[in-house]
Formats: structure tokens, C-alpha cells, sequence
């Protein structure tokens, strides 16, 4: 399944908003959600060349101390298992559903910035590649339902 030009600029910008950006995405963003839904298969260096685009701060916490705080909630410390465990969650993006993939991706916050905002494009990813968008529902909307249909 293939997300329309026109469709996904509306996933950006309310993307953009979660994080208080408001403004609509630039060409370049856009065009780097393009190739990145474009592809068969997501591995570390697609996910952090997403991320220089949007984020050109943005690290990828690999290294000790490379840590990170968002709001009261302290996610894992930086060093290689953030590699590792980001790796084995690209890994298994083909077959597992959004919802556990945004949360696992989301509860590792492998990078310093930009992290919700990947985290949903992976997510776009997911739900177009096993043809589960629903046509006319933003990411809030979709998100709602995924998490009911995944509390049972």
C-alpha cells in the first residue's frame, strides 16, 4: 500500500504538532518520509538518516552517557545495547504490529531528539506495509484503536 502525497503532509504536520512544531513540514521532509516509506525493509541507517533530516542534532545514543530524560520518565542509558536493541526492533517491524513496534521503539528512545517523531514514520511504515491504514484517520485517531485492539 502506498500513501498519497496529499495524505501524508497532513500525518506530517500533526506529527510535527505532537511535538509542539507548528508549521507544515518542509519539501525536504517530505521527500524523506517518501523514500523512507518507499522501502522493502527498515535497518538502523535508514531510520538515522530520517532522523538527520528532521533532527540534524539528533544523535543516535550509542555511546555511554548519551543519556536522555523526558518529562519525569529517564529511558535507558546510552551505549551500544541502544543499537542492539534498536537492530531487533527494525528487526521484527515486518511482522509485529505498530502499536507493540511504537511502544518497544518509543520505550528505548534510541536517539537524542526526533524520537516521537520516527517513531510515527516507522509506525506510517508499518501500517501501510500490512495494509492496516484506515482512510481518513490521523495517527491520534489510529493510534486510539490500536491501543484498544491491543489491550485485549
Amino acid at each position: 500500500m502506498k500513501i498519497s502525497r496529499q495524505r501524508l503532509i497532513p500525518f506530517l504536520t500533526e506529527s510535527l504538532g505532537i511535538e509542539s512544531i507548528h508549521r507544515p513540514p518542509t519539501e525536504p521532509e517530505v521527500d524523506a518520509a517518501e523514500r523512507f516509506l518507499s522501502l522493502d525493509h527498515i535497518i538502523i541507517e535508514d531510520v538515522v538518516a530520517l532522523v538527520g533530516i528532521y533532527a540534524p542534532d539528533a544523535k543516535l545514543r550509542s555511546k555511554l552517557w548519551m543519556d536522555v530524560k523526558v518529562g519525569n520518565w529517564h529511558p535507558m542509558s546510552g551505549g551500544r545495547q541502544i543499537k542492539t536493541g534498536l537492530a531487533e526492533i527494525l528487526a521484527t517491524a515486518y511482522t509485529t504490529t505498530p502499536y507493540t513496534t511504537h511502544v518497544e521503539y518509543e520505550t528505548l528512545h534510541p536517539f537524542t531528539d526526533c524520537n516521537g517523531r520516527s517513531g510515527r514514520m516507522i509506525w506510517l511504515w508499518q501500517m501501510l506495509k500490512q495494509d492496516r491504514l484506515v482512510a481518513g484517520l490521523s495517527f491520534l485517531h489510529s493510534w486510539y484503536y490500536s491501543s484498544l485492539e491491543n489491550s485485549h
